[in-house]
């Protein structure tokens, strides 16, 4: 059989094979590339898993979409092979080795990105639960503090010329209101999907562990669990640094954890 296809391919005229190149070209970039940028820790993991719902989204393993991406030429033929759907879902939260490398952020007519961003309290508090699987037990609160500034910090400079096709959601709205922030997300991806979701399903091709997407019992639930974060009654230290950091205070204004007082327009 695969010397017959061969045979036929032989006898077809090159303007037919060149047109038929041409028009899978075509069809892998009607494709939809969506992005999640994130710290680590901040919940893309499940994001992706909801997001995954959609009937049109993949359901890939954390992949690094940086590797398919130039500035250039955008991104190339590969990325639009890792899978048949026609969304294809990819995030890679920023590490400590990225804390300090800006790349430009993906762009394209038919890319979409999300910055999912969850509040400095809840990153310095998993990633402290976590320390011994993630190596960073050399690392105190007040390294972690500054890796959530520069985590944040480079994805905002990143974004500097992006002015389209961007959704900024927050951790903490998503697993409050995930029905209503999956719809949101659904519509904004371009999905026939109407309806938000809380529950989601395992992946079938791959299975969730430390250092490709999370590992963790909570994401193994298969439904969204509210966080919850007391970091003012259960971390004097972590409250003082985070108190103490203009850094912080400027971004988790930014990203609308700390009303703007009016009285001081007054």
């Amino acid at each position: 059989m695969k010397n017959l296809t061969q045979f036929v391919k032989n006898l077809l005229p090159y303007w037919i094979k060149r047109r038929a190149v041409l028009l899978a070209r075509f069809l892998f970039y009607m494709k939809t590339v969506v992005v999640i940028l994130s710290s680590m820790r901040a919940g893309s993991t499940l994001l992706k898993a909801l997001i995954a719902e959609a009937p049109e989204a993949s359901h890939l393993q954390e992949t690094d979409f940086r590797e398919f991406y130039s500035e250039k030429h955008g991104f190339d033929d590969r990325i639009y092979q890792l899978s048949k759907t026609r969304i294809l879902v990819m995030k890679l939260p920023y590490g400590f080795n990225d804390m300090t490398k800006v790349r430009p952020c993906p762009k394209g007519r038919n890319v979409r990105i999300i910055v999912l961003v969850r509040d400095v309290y809840g990153v310095v508090g998993s990633i402290e639960k976590r320390k011994e699987e993630m190596e960073s037990s050399h690392m105190t609160k007040s390294n972690l503090v500054d890796y959530w500034c520069e985590s944040y910090g480079s994805i905002l400079k990143s974004l500097d010329s992006v002015n389209a096709n961007l959704l900024f959601i927050r951790y903490e709205d998503l697993t409050a209101n995930p029905k209503e922030i999956t719809k949101k997300i659904f519509q904004f991806i371009g999905s026939r999907k109407k309806d938000g979701v809380e529950n989601y399903r395992a992946p079938k091709d791959f299975e969730w562990r430390w250092g490709f997407d999370d590992g963790g019992e909570n994401i193994k639930k298969l439904t969204v669990t509210k966080s919850f974060v007391k970091a003012e009654e259960d971390d004097k230290e972590l409250l003082r640094i985070i108190e103490h950091s203009p850094r912080v205070h400027a971004l988790r204004k930014k990203f609308g954890y700390i009303q703007e007082d009016l009285t001081d327009k007054k």
